[in-house]
């Protein structure tokens, strides 16, 4: 056991965050003029504490004007988006003490969040 305070993760909300993304990668991948679409889910150790998620595709990527303001509510690139999808995430990750971000020298599309790392065990 660490000596770390016990952490609580709203598994519930980290779950919309992970959809939200995955969802995002979706549609950008409908954009894609490659054959080979990808999504890759990645989780590795994001500092003392952290887990660090990346989700990553081949799509178009982020336009390069926007990266800058990515996170301003009501701003989207999609006809029918509402544009809080993203200020959204990142919202849940830092009221969870996380930090969110994009790869700005990602081949395509690239996001990631921290969350506390939280042990567990067998007995739930």
């Amino acid at each position: 056991m660490s000596d770390l305070p016990p952490v609580k993760v709203d598994i519930l909300q980290i779950e919309q965050v992970l959809l939200n993304l995955l969802h995002n990668s979706i549609e950008a991948l409908g954009e894609a003029e490659t054959v080979n679409r990808a999504i890759l889910i990645e989780a590795s150790a994001g500092g003392p504490g952290f887990v660090e998620i990346g989700v990553k595709d081949n799509g178009p990527g982020f336009p390069p004007d926007l990266l800058s303001d990515s996170f301003l509510p009501f701003l989207s690139t999609k006809a029918e988006g509402l544009g809080i999808g993203l200020s959204l995430c990142k919202s849940i990750v830092e009221a969870h003490g996380g930090r969110f971000w994009l790869d700005r020298d990602a081949r395509g599309g690239a996001v990631h969040f921290t969350i506390p790392a939280v042990e567990t065990s067998r007995d739930g």
